[in-house]
């Protein structure tokens, strides 16, 4: 009788050995499925939070950020700011830089926005404000909290202030040459070689205006931000007054500083 019996109480053990691997894979993912789902909660509402907002103080600022206010056309992972700068320095103020300190997740990113004045900007004057905006970045995880920091400030005499985390200075200084030179290139055409500006000759993609050797990449950037930011320019005068205006414009400074250094 044992010996008929054993075989089946061994059916019976491999039985429950089954069904226990079954409900203990069952459990396993239940569990998963649970961590995930309050995983995507957490998630889902840190996604429907805005992120807390501040500028950082500074006693010796030369400039105020203030009313900052989250843009209404923000999103959970591409926030957008919109805030004012003030000068309270009592001088007026050529250039400034403001860097954004922005925390994502476990994540920390910062970037900077250069304001320079020239002939479609002018001056920051002392006591004036002006409105600024911050809306270029898209993060990986929800963004929970932003800063603005002045970085920099260049003042119409020349004096800079602030501590250029993003050399800012370098990057102005080659915005100026990279304008002059195409400034220079395109009037030398027209006086040496009787080109007529067009806007075949605005358009192309090249300028042939290149940054020289021996400057820092910030400079070497800036350069050809100012090169583009002339051409543009030259490109809209171009559309409003043809070739007359564009040589007219070719023959002004790019902005204040560079028109006392020149």
């Amino acid at each position: 009788m044992f010996l008929k019996a054993q075989p089946r109480i061994v059916g019976k053990f491999i039985t429950l050995w089954i069904i226990i691997i079954c409900l203990a894979f069952l459990s396993k993912n239940v569990a998963y499925a649970l961590i995930s789902n309050a995983r995507g909660v957490v998630r889902s509402a840190l996604l429907k939070q805005s992120p807390s907002v501040s500028a950082l103080a500074q006693a010796d600022s030369p400039i105020r950020i203030s009313s900052i206010t989250i843009n209404p056309a923000s999103r959970p992972l591409e926030p957008k700011l919109d805030y004012v700068l003030t000068n309270i320095s009592g001088t007026p103020i050529n250039a400034y830089a403001v860097r954004h300190v922005v925390l994502h997740g476990a994540q920390r990113s910062e970037g900077v926005i250069l304001r320079a004045s020239n002939s479609t900007n002018p001056l920051l004057q002392s006591g004036q404000g002006e409105s600024g905006a911050l809306g270029s970045g898209v993060y990986p995880e929800a963004v929970e909290s932003i800063q603005l920091v002045v970085d920099f400030v260049e003042f119409e005499n020349g004096v800079t202030w602030g501590i250029d985390i993003f050399k800012s200075a370098e990057r102005l200084s080659g915005q100026r040459a990279g304008a002059r030179d195409e400034a220079d290139r395109l009037l030398k055409l027209v006086n040496e070689k009787n080109v007529d500006v067009t806007a075949q000759l605005l358009a192309a993609e090249e300028s042939g205006t290149v940054p020289p050797a021996g400057h820092s990449p910030e400079w070497s950037n800036g350069f050809r931000e100012g090169v583009n930011f002339k051409r543009g320019r030259l490109r809209r005068i171009y559309s409003k007054e043809g070739s007359l205006g564009v040589v007219n414009e070719l023959k002004r400074s790019f902005d204040t500083v560079e028109g006392k250094q020149r």
